[in-house]
């Protein structure tokens, strides 16, 4: 007799694994065969009828196995595959593990088959759209619903959820949580053991960046649950590994995060070692103040001192001087805190601009609340509301009375706060500051008030916010009851969700154990319900489009199109995101028979040089397509629009977008001197940005009209200047475009330098995967391999690999080993290429879920 790990359930099993062996051995092979035939017939009545509640544990668990064992593909992905079996083993475990781990055994199965049939592929494709709708209904389960099921008794189920996760970063996280509930309840093995079971897990991530943060997490962990050797340890990893990337890629969080550590165990040399190699003045200055509080609570108070004193950036310093004043009052030193409060006032007197003056004092009246010196508070903060009044009226004058309205709150001084808030004049910060001012009412004691505050607050996200707050307020003084009826109402679910997950801790803690898990259920299932449809994702909806419309039968793209086109009327949607699903959908239709609709919605934008960019994408489309005659005649739009723009910069850029048009429709001399007007127009502005942007594009037009001599100058002078841009998204946009210049031009080892020059290591791999794009179509392979093993992530990597294999005859078995790794949604272009089937489907399936 044993436990099942997810449940909890006592369930039969043999001693050991040669007992297992000895009894099959007594069992012929065609006794066996009978025998999994009978099983399979039990199990194919249970999915018959859709996976009943009722459905037998072995059938859930126990069944899976054998059809690995078996190598009983078929059967295997039929499983996998069931959204009712999905359903009924989340029921029954109360997490999607199982479900997830029936999909990862199935493509086990799948990379051990010699070939790939159009079925398979479609299975691969299918488990694969399975196991990304599971995890976007896990993608908002909070770290702290985890730690809630953990404080409730159900570890197993907090763990399982952490595994469930999409991705070793969230996993590793959700388990540094858990385990510090674990802490916190005394259960000292399980935190060690989730530590560590994280720390597994952290060996085993790709990019060392990512390693180096989650080793200084482990060791902030263990500094929390009193382990220094421990903690200094992993420390020195995150140290060691984060000095061994190149410094762009080392996040400045993550310096800060073991520069940290570091303090807390009394290193002071490697935390100042490590704090300056942080970027930027503000950042590196926040992170000394932080260490200075750090040394002051350890009781270091003249280190604290010292450090603080350091700081040349004067709201830092002042901030930092009021926070250790606290510890030296505490101390029983006042005339020591005195002096560092006088000295905290007179530096953020020093500073010459109002609002940042204003906000300074403002944060620093907040720290002198924080050192329970409250008359003095009340007269720096109303120092800061003078300062702030005299500043020109715009969005810095906001951003500092809402500092100081906020501090004025965080000292009970309720009117005062009300007053500035009602001279802010931004209505979003306004908002947003009488939220924090109901939470400080809540804290106060007064819920009824704060609540009166909160629901007039007229916006809904910030209302919910502040509703949220004085729930969680409720709790904490055991009014858990009027703090659940007041969850109810809010609006936000994800600010419900915190307001619940708050209230159901507080109940676990009360001792009602039942009721905190029937509210865990409650949070988990609303959680789940915060997911996206894909059928409602825009984004998702225009990958589908776009490779469907780029297919072999473009009219299949047209239905979701039609999906798309309804979803940009959607009432108050942003005008931003509704211009772009215009903008993607008109790009989809272009490729289709109805692509006299795109040009009309073109046609009617109104922004002018929306309608120039959109009028030259669609012409290159029109003449990829073979219309040559209407890829003509939009390119001549096109250079008509970007002439009568009068902004330089975007007529420049404008005209080098038209410029390429207009080549690919085949008037390569008009082209060429289009690219030339184009750069001539940016080269004037003195804005290194467009001029490198322009003289890539540029590059681009010119090698399409058959110039090689005169793209590779362009191209060569546009990776120069963007070598020395610091807006590493453009420099990375400029450099790709070039290298896919030198792809077109036949320079292909000078391509495949230039995007492995680029630093930022997400960027550098979006641009690699573009070059070997572009290599393999030419027909490269081999140099397009060698970029593609240079990735490090291996999703990213697999995603290469099919670029490759697109072009060639494996490109099936190149998808079924990616779909195992990378989204589907990351695959659509392939999938649109090889198999539009398998897409078509995938978005019948969707739409089907979604009415």
């Amino acid at each position: 007799m044993g436990q099942a790990p997810d449940t909890g359930e006592d369930v039969y099993l043999l001693g050991h694994e040669e007992l297992q062996q000895t009894a099959l051995s007594l069992i012929s092979a065609t006794e066996l065969s009978e025998f999994r035939q009978r099983l399979h017939t039990w199990a194919d009545r249970y999915h018959s009828q859709n996976w009943p509640p009722n459905s037998p544990d072995y059938l859930l668990r126990g069944y899976p196995k054998v059809l690995r064992e078996t190598g009983d593909l078929r059967r295997l992905i039929s499983l996998a595959t069931s959204e009712h079996r999905h359903r009924c083993l989340r029921k029954k475990s109360g997490t999607d593990l199982a479900a997830l781990t029936e999909i990862e055994s199935s493509f086990d199965l799948m990379a051990n088959t010699d070939g790939v049939s159009a079925t398979l592929l479609r299975s691969a494709s299918q488990l694969a759209f399975h196991r990304d709708s599971l995890h976007e209904s896990n993608r908002y389960l909070p770290d702290e619903l985890f730690s809630l099921w953990a404080r409730l008794g159900m570890v197993e189920r907090a763990v399982n959820h952490a595994f469930a996760q999409d991705s070793r970063d969230r996993t590793i996280e959700a388990l540094l949580s858990i385990g510090d509930t674990m802490h916190e309840m005394g259960e000292l093995d399980s935190f060690l053991s989730l530590i560590n079971e994280a720390y597994g897990l952290t060996l085993s991530v790709p990019d060392p960046s990512d390693q180096a943060y989650h080793c200084a997490a482990i060791a902030h962990a263990y500094i929390r649950g009193k382990d220094s050797s421990r903690a200094a340890r992993h420390a020195q990893e995150a140290s060691d590994l984060i000095a061994s990337i190149d410094p762009i890629d080392a996040d400045n969080e993550t310096h800060a995060l073991i520069s940290r550590a570091f303090a807390h165990l009394g290193d002071w040399d490697l935390a100042a070692s490590q704090t300056e190699k942080i970027v930027g003045e503000e950042e590196r200055a926040h992170t000394v103040a932080s260490i200075a509080t750090i040394a002051a609570r350890l009781g270091d108070l003249q280190r604290s001192t010292e450090i603080t004193y350091e700081i040349v950036n004067k709201p830092q310093r002042a901030r930092a001087l009021a926070q250790i004043a606290k510890e030296f009052y505490k101390a029983g030193l006042p005339a020591k805190a005195s002096k560092l409060i006088r000295d905290a006032i007179a530096a953020s007197r020093s500073i010459e601009n109002p609002n940042k003056k204003a906000h300074s004092l403002a944060a620093t009246g907040e720290a002198l609340i924080d050192a329970e010196q409250l008359d003095w508070s009340a007269v720096v903060t109303d120092e800061a509301y003078n300062v702030a009044l005299s500043a020109p009226a715009d969005k810095n004058r906001t951003f500092a009375l809402s500092a100081v309205a906020q501090t004025f709150a965080k000292a009970r001084y309720f009117g005062h706060s009300a007053e500035v808030v009602n001279n802010m004049g931004n209505d979003s910060w306004q908002a947003m500051t009488h939220a924090y001012i109901a939470e400080e009412i809540a804290s106060s004691g007064d819920y009824e008030k704060a609540t009166s505050v909160a629901k007039e607050i007229g916006d809904s996200q910030q209302r919910s916010r502040a509703l949220s707050a004085v729930a969680k307020e409720l709790s904490k003084a055991k009014r858990c009851d009027d703090a659940l009826d007041l969850a109810s109402g809010i609006e936000d679910q994800r600010h419900r969700v915190e307001a619940m997950i708050e209230i159901a801790t507080e109940i676990a803690k009360s001792g009602d154990l039942s009721r905190g898990l029937r509210l865990a259920d409650e949070i988990t299932d609303l959680s789940r319900s915060l997911g996206q449809n894909v059928a409602d994702d825009p984004w998702a909806l225009s990958d589908i489009a776009l490779a469907l419309a780029e297919s072999a039968s473009p009219d299949d793209a047209l239905p979701v199109i039609d999906r798309m086109n309804k979803h940009a009327e959607t009432p108050n949607l942003d005008p931003t995101i509704r211009n772009k699903i215009i903008d993607l959908a008109s790009e989809a239709t272009a490729w289709t028979s109805h692509s006299e609709k795109a040009l009309e919605q073109v046609r009617r934008l109104k922004t002018s040089h929306r309608k120039a960019f959109a009028l030259a994408h669609i012409s290159s489309i029109r003449a990829r397509s073979g219309d040559i005659s209407v890829a003509d005649q939009l390119a001549d739009e096109a250079v008509a629009a970007s002439r009568a723009l009068s902004k330089p910069k975007v007529r420049s850029t404008a005209l080098a977008a038209a410029a390429q048009a207009t080549a690919e429709a085949g008037q390569k001399e008009r082209a060429l001197h289009l690219a030339e007007e184009a750069v001539k127009i940016a080269q004037a502005l003195a804005d290194p940005e467009t001029h490198s942007v322009v003289l890539a594009a540029a590059a681009q037009a010119t090698a399409e009209a058959g110039q090689k001599e005169r793209a590779l100058h362009l191209a060569e002078e546009a990776v120069k200047i963007a070598r020395s841009l610091t807006d590493l998204e453009v420099q990375a946009h400029v450099m790709t475009t070039a290298a896919k210049t030198f792809c077109k031009i036949g320079e292909f080892h000078s391509a495949r330098d230039i995007v492995s020059s680029l630093t930022e290591s997400d960027l550098r791999a979006e641009s690699t995967f573009e070059v070997v794009q572009d290599l393999s179509e030419i027909g490269e392979f081999h140099l397009a391999a060698q970029l593609a093993a240079s990735l490090a992530s291996p999703d990213v990597q697999a995603k290469a690999q099919c670029a490759i294999a697109a072009e060639a005859e494996n490109a099936r078995k190149a998808l079924v080993s990616a779909l195992r790794l990378c989204r589907w949604r990351d695959l659509a272009w392939l999938l649109g290429k090889i198999s539009p089937g398998d897409l078509i489907h995938i978005y019948e399936r969707l739409t089907r879920e979604s009415r």
